[in-house]
């Protein structure tokens, strides 16, 4: 089970998720891949979301992440085999008919899976900002988060939004999750997000991220390594890898699936640097805390996952 927080308001949206992927073993879950891609930015026309999932890990024998991807995307992918990859061409996809392609491939993909699949669940949650095609005064971004929750043993999917009016030009931080939480940690990060109205992007990561790991410390399967997507309103956008602090190989960052504007990126290893990409409107940096150390060469690959069990 995973651990995916997210947090709306006005000046910024924000997702943190671990990465750890376990399977089930008579002595309990063990590891199965300990930096696991788990997210996809999704950057349209009209909106810009960080998605991510928790539960099944394959479906149909693809990673999650990547059967999400070509879900909103429409096309299947290629296993990424380690090689420096990126797709350039006409994708220019849309928020609604991308979220609808998700659910129906839900639908046939995930409900017809056997049961001894289903029972481990299927959540998304979405966090970002959505605004009509012709931004105006009447018309700017206002922050959108929604879960899906896939109910295996019925196959039945509920949905929900947060409001469209919850007061977000005031400063409120809204708080959305999914994932394990049985000992009351996410109860504990609202509170703490509840107090100040007034909190930075990095302050409240900060309190995220501290959440996922307090759960990792009684939770075998969630895990300490982070991924962040932090997207401001004004359409840029930062991904932070956070490394586990006791595993920190300190040469490595990674990054989400990235599908948008006539670009399609698989989730990369960088070595050396970090990168940016600019992609129409908006601007993507890439980052790591702590930072990469200095190197004269710098070096990107596709993230090669293990194949599913």
């Amino acid at each position: 089970m995973t651990s995916i927080l997210g947090a709306s308001t006005m000046p910024y949206a924000l997702q943190v998720g671990d990465r750890l992927l376990t399977m089930p073993s008579s002595q309990g879950p063990r590891e199965w891949d300990a930096v696991a891609n788990k997210s996809i930015l999704l950057l349209t026309p009209n909106g810009t979301l960080s998605i991510s999932y928790s539960g099944l890990a394959y479906i149909r024998g693809v990673p999650t992440d990547q059967w999400i991807a070509e879900a909103l995307h429409g096309e299947k992918f290629a296993a990424p085999d380690g090689r420096l990859c990126m797709q350039a061409g006409n994708f220019i996809p849309r928020l609604g008919p991308a979220i609808q392609s998700l659910v129906a491939a839900i639908q046939r993909d995930f409900f017809t899976l056997p049961y001894s699949y289903r029972r481990h669940q299927l959540q998304v949650l979405a966090t970002g900002w959505t605004w009509k095609r012709r931004v105006s005064s009447s018309r700017l971004p206002r922050p959108l988060a929604f879960r899906i929750i896939c109910d295996g043993a019925s196959r039945k999917i509920r949905s929900d939004i947060l409001p469209r009016h919850w007061r977000w030009d005031r400063g409120l931080i809204q708080l959305s999750a999914i994932g394990g939480d049985e000992r009351g940690q996410r109860e504990r990060t609202i509170g703490k997000l509840g107090l100040p109205t007034d909190l930075t992007a990095d302050v409240c990561e900060s309190i995220l991220v501290d959440a996922v790991r307090s759960l990792a410390d009684i939770e075998p399967t969630v895990g300490r390594s982070c991924m962040s997507l932090l997207i401001h309103r004004d359409q840029e956008v930062r991904v932070r890898f956070l490394p586990d602090p006791e595993k920190d190989d300190q040469h490595s960052a990674y990054t989400p699936w990235v599908l948008g504007y006539r670009i399609v990126m698989p989730p990369q290893v960088l070595k050396g640097w970090l990168p940016s990409l600019n992609t129409g409107p908006f601007k993507v940096s890439f980052d790591r805390y702590p930072p990469l150390p200095p190197a004269r060469f710098g070096s990107s690959s596709t993230q090669v996952r293990r194949a599913s069990p």
